[in-house]
């Protein structure tokens, strides 16, 4: 379990959060120290409570007691968590003491032995077992490094992972199963500690070590054959550091970096993986507004997409920036180079639509609608449009757009999303209109009769089915109708029923009378289907093929 210092109350029961809050007030002067940075011990009741948080989180817990052992949290850990809350606002400003006094341990622990040895004989131990444990000192390296403070900080980090990739690649610098693991649980204990970091506004430290592991792992990632997923994880929250960075309050200089690092990247595209690019895009609109990153980056992308043959991650780059940045003159430009492309079109569109680029979208999607396109290419981008409208509950384009793409497609599901769009009664009113005035089809006919029930239109449906004579409209709707007018579905289908006998002979026609009068028969309308068939039996009962087929209804 995880939780926000500050949000413990709403993320906890409510029975336990009371319990923890008494034994804290009961006993607020708890023995409580911090043994190491961001991790907490404390002894309450005659239990020992370990505390480890990242940032304002907690990470990880541990208690005594036989309730954390049963259930995995208890009200000492509540308690101690509320003490820990306290102890950072209000900041105490005396030393702790070099020799932690415990109350009398009941098992042997690690802290334990910690209290009761001397410093140089725990660095003699470190040094002895890290020259024979690679894995721990890389795990210790990466723990300790952001404490490391007299080193230079890009030296630091670029030997710390040309050392933690060199020493898990195999001769052929792949990386097996276990190498793979490695790397990515250091790279864990890395980002752990710049989360840390980050709270403690220790920027440099998170700047660097996120700029190196984009670079290090984006010219070795194809090497992973294990572990992939796992690795690009590590990727793609190098990348959610840099873009909490940016919304810090960060010096001017460091800013300039920034933009240094995002043109490296963009230069480099060692990554090609969809969630990385937007990652990446949300980083490039942040910096939008800053001069050098128009300055350097927008030649650099003009470049590439050249060089790429229009590129499309590249393209939606270079437009989105100019559209943040409001050079539309530019950036209307830049759309007259993909008038001949539709597939090009049609992938930005989509592209900004996946990274939630809405406005950009409906700029991609308006400099389409107006060229020439393919008429899929067309309906695809009319489709997207649609999406967005509904997302962003805009009902003027919903209904706009739904109706049109009713009107193409005689899709029922479209009428749905055209009622999302909250219409009147006059708007619904002209779009059946519309849809009478299409030419003729079984398809029109079936959508209307379906919209004429949703909307509860009893009389528009009978009358509708009454012209149109079908009999498989007058099956999929007489059970609603009978409902409403038994009498008048009784003439109706009659009237349907022997119209279609008359026109069609053979073996088929009687199939399908049999199959609607056993419809009836399902749907408890015995007595519509016994009339139906004495009638069908008195003037077509001569009929061999309507004998033998309705001979099962007695």
């Amino acid at each position: 379990m995880k939780f926000e210092l500050d949000k413990v109350e709403q993320e906890v029961e409510e029975s336990l959060f009371l319990k923890g809050e008494a034994l804290y007030a009961a006993d607020e002067s708890f023995q409580l120290n911090e043994i190491e940075k961001n991790i907490w011990l404390a002894h309450l009741e005659g239990f020992e409570i370990e505390l480890q948080l990242a940032g304002n989180k907690t990470k990880n817990f541990t208690c005594e007691c036989s309730a954390y052992h049963q259930d995995g949290i208890c009200g000492h850990i509540i308690a101690v968590i509320l003490a820990v809350r306290k102890r950072r606002v209000t900041k105490p400003v005396a030393p702790q003491p070099k020799r932690r006094v415990y109350k009398a341990p009941k098992r042997l622990t690690v802290h334990t032995i910690l209290d009761s040895i001397d410093n140089p004989s725990l660095r003699d131990f470190i040094l002895e077992y890290a020259r024979k444990d690679q894995q721990f000192t890389t795990a210790l390296k990466a723990r300790f490094a952001s404490s490391v403070d007299h080193l230079d900080l890009e030296e630091k980090y670029a030997q710390l992972l040309q050392t933690l990739i060199k020493s898990n690649q195999s001769a052929n610098h792949s990386f097996s199963r276990t190498g793979a693991k490695k790397v990515y649980d250091a790279l864990q204990i890395l980002m752990d500690q710049a989360d840390n970091d980050l709270v403690e506004k220790n920027f440099l430290e998170v700047y660097e070590l996120a700029r190196h592991i984009i670079f290090k792992l984006g010219t070795v990632i194809g090497r992973f054959t294990s572990h992939k997923n796992d690795i690009l994880s590590c990727l793609e929250r190098a990348f959610l550091l840099l873009i909490k960075l940016s919304s810090e309050t960060i010096p001017p200089a460091l800013k300039e970096s920034m933009v240094d690092t995002l043109v490296e990247v963009l230069r480099d595209r060692h990554f090609n993986f969809d969630k990385i690019d937007a990652l990446f895009l949300s980083l490039l609109l942040k910096y939008a507004d800053y001069d050098k990153l128009a300055e350097e980056m927008l030649p650099e992308t003009s470049r590439m997409y050249r060089n790429r043959e229009m590129e499309t991650t590249i393209f939606v780059y270079h437009a989105a920036v100019l559209y943040k940045k409001k050079e539309n003159a530019e950036l209307r430009d830049l759309l007259s180079r993909v008038d001949k492309r539709p597939w090009l079109i049609m992938n930005l569109v989509q592209v900004s639509y996946d990274w939630h680029l809405y406005g950009l979208t409906r700029v991609f999607a308006a400099h389409a609608l107006q060229s020439q396109q393919p008429a899929g290419v067309i309906e695809r981008i009319e489709e997207i449009l649609l999406q967005v409208a509904l997302k962003e509950e805009n009902d003027k384009e919903i209904k706009a757009l739904a109706g049109t793409r009713l009107l193409n497609t005689l899709n029922i599901n479209y009428f749905d999303q055209f009622k999302k769009g909250n219409p009147g009664k006059r708007e619904i009113n002209k779009l059946i209109k519309d849809l009478n005035q299409l030419p003729a089809s079984e398809r029109k006919w079936q959508l209307l009769s379906a919209i004429y029930e949703k909307e509860e239109r009893p009389e528009d449906l009978f009358e509708l089915i009454s012209e149109v004579g079908s009999l498989d409209l007058l099956s999929r709707f007489i059970v609603p109708m009978f409902a409403i007018e038994p009498a008048k579905t009784k003439e109706l289908s009659w009237k349907i029923l022997n119209h279609f006998l008359e026109t069609h002979v053979g073996r088929p026609p009687s199939v399908k009378t049999r199959n609607f009068l056993r419809h009836l028969y399902v749907n408890d309308m015995e007595k519509l289907a016994r009339f139906l068939l004495g009638n069908i039996r008195k003037l077509y009962g001569d009929r061999n093929s309507i004998e033998e087929e309705l001979g099962l209804f007695r």
